[in-house]
């Protein structure tokens, strides 16, 4: 007899035919096997139609039983299985940074650019808003304001000179562009990456290093720590994303190793660029390519930690997985400073960088 439910592998449902097969021989049990049991006859639709419902039951105890493993759980179950050791996930982090507005002549009277204010890319498509009043000074050309995005997640980490567009109507302002990239934008934390956190967290006892890095990624906020210890000055560096500043000193006090100095700051953002032109399969079109491999490239950033170098390989291999690609002819990835374009090449990122999505151009042929 086939075992279900609770086995030693895990759980085994009963499928709708295996359902309907039990119920047929029962019914045969009880009227007799020579009675018409078929789909054309009134009580043989009853069963299916019964068989049908206790199928999908067997499904939904499927779903409770894996809903309690932290490695099987998703979505709302995985957050209340992760919050019995302390972790809450992580949700989206607007993007920040600075805009420059500019004149073309010198003016004579102070010009207030007001909290508020709404900048966006060329095509409106990504916007941001000045969360303070910012005054241009008379006899001033040109005055850095900061932005924040208007919705959260990695879309507002753009590129420098891509923030063009004043969608508030200012006539004193004649332009305005961010010379550097607004970055710290940051997606939702995903199922996989919830896991992930909560799984490698090590129950260590304070005086550690494996017990800051636990008791910070344990914080509401923190969604990545890199902890750098020098053995040589014995001290610790620890690169933090995200977290209230106030309770991740207070954490590093309470938890951090007798007599070794500790030191923390926020990782801060570097925009990567990454170039790759590929060959399409025939049946796909070049938008469809374009979406499945910039979709692609920007889930690989996302995935990196803090301080962690690009492997171009890597890159390569996640492209390759794109089912609309069927080659790819060349791929290059750019920090603006260093680039790796050859298989075995890595871009270094710096101990407290974490890497943000800068232009992502996809060519196709």
């Amino acid at each position: 007899m086939t075992d279900y439910g609770v086995i030693s592998t895990g759980f085994r449902t009963k499928t709708y035919d295996e359902v309907l097969e039990t119920m047929i021989e029962n019914a045969g049990q009880i009227f007799g096997y020579d009675m018409d049991l078929s789909n054309n006859t009134i009580l043989g639709q009853k069963l299916r139609s019964i068989a049908v419902e206790i199928a999908t039951l067997w499904q939904e105890m499927e779903g409770a039983y894996y809903s309690a493993f932290i490695s099987q759980a998703e979505g709302q179950s995985l957050d209340r299985i992760v919050a019995l050791v302390g972790i809450k996930r992580n949700t989206a982090l607007k993007a920040s940074g600075v805009v420059t507005f500019s004149v073309n002549e010198a003016i004579e009277t102070d010009i207030k650019i007001p909290s508020g204010t709404i900048v966006g890319t060329a095509d409106e498509s990504i916007l941001f808003e000045t969360p303070e009043d910012v005054i241009l000074y008379a006899g001033e050309m040109s005055v850095d304001v900061p932005v924040v995005a208007q919705e959260a997640g990695s879309d507002g980490n753009v590129s420098g000179g891509t923030i063009t567009k004043l969608v508030t109507s200012m006539s004193e302002i004649d332009s305005i562009t961010n010379s550097s990239a607004i970055t710290g934008g940051g997606d939702a934390e995903t199922d996989a990456k919830l896991r992930i956190r909560a799984m490698t967290m090590k129950p260590a006892a304070k005086g550690t290093v494996a017990a800051l890095e636990s008791a910070l990624l344990a914080l509401d906020g923190v969604m990545d720590v890199n902890v750098v210890e020098d053995t040589d000055s014995h001290s610790v560096d620890i690169a933090i994303a995200g977290g209230d500043s106030d309770e991740i000193s207070s954490v590093i006090e309470e938890t951090r190793p007798c007599g070794i100095p500790v030191t923390w700051d926020y990782a801060t953002g570097v925009s990567i660029d990454v170039t790759v032109t590929v060959v399409k399969i025939s049946s796909a079109t070049e938008a469809a390519v374009q979406a499945q491999v910039t979709n692609a490239v920007s889930n690989w950033l996302y995935e990196k930690e803090i301080g962690e170098d690009l492997s171009y390989y890597k890159l390569l291999l996640a492209i390759s997985g794109c089912s609309y690609v069927s080659n790819i002819s060349s791929l290059s990835i750019t920090d603006g400073t260093n680039i790796a374009d050859t298989v075995g090449e890595v871009l270094p990122v710096e101990e407290d960088k974490r890497v943000g999505e800068g232009a992502i151009t996809v060519n196709v042929v």
